[in-house]
């Protein structure tokens, strides 16, 4: 059936995928996800290991590669991309990727945002305290 998802490890899609952008902070990760043609209003969930997002014939439900502070979630809609920002759940060093199961075609480091480790001094926080 073409709409059963696909089952890659812990990353599942449905035919409609988004294109996720993202880059991250010493405490903070903010990811930009494309819904090319997506009508209506996003549904998101964010826990602490997993985002969930059903938009118009998208949808997706991804492990997070460590968890975040999911209270800490903020969210804005413009016309067909989602910017979601949140905090770590605990300091430490670079995500090496967002998602647990490695590398995605759909998913992509934002260079024009990213802030190298070394240069990540803006960050009074590093992530929720404990």
């Amino acid at each position: 059936d073409a709409r059963r998802p696909r089952t890659a490890g812990d990353f599942r899609v449905m035919p409609g995928v988004p294109t996720i952008t993202w880059f991250q902070r010493r405490g903070e990760l903010t990811l930009v996800l494309t819904c090319r043609g997506a009508e209506g209003e996003p549904a998101l969930e964010i826990c602490p290991q997993e985002l969930n997002l059903s938009w118009g014939s998208y949808s997706l439900s991804a492990r997070f590669l460590n968890p975040v502070a999911e209270a800490t979630a903020s969210w804005r809609q413009s016309g067909t991309k989602l910017e979601l920002s949140v905090r770590k759940a605990a300091s430490g060093p670079h995500w090496r990727a967002l998602f647990e199961g490695g590398k995605r075609a759909s998913v992509k480091p934002d260079w024009d945002r990213w802030v190298e480790e070394d240069d990540d001094d803006d960050d009074p926080e590093p992530a929720v305290p404990a």
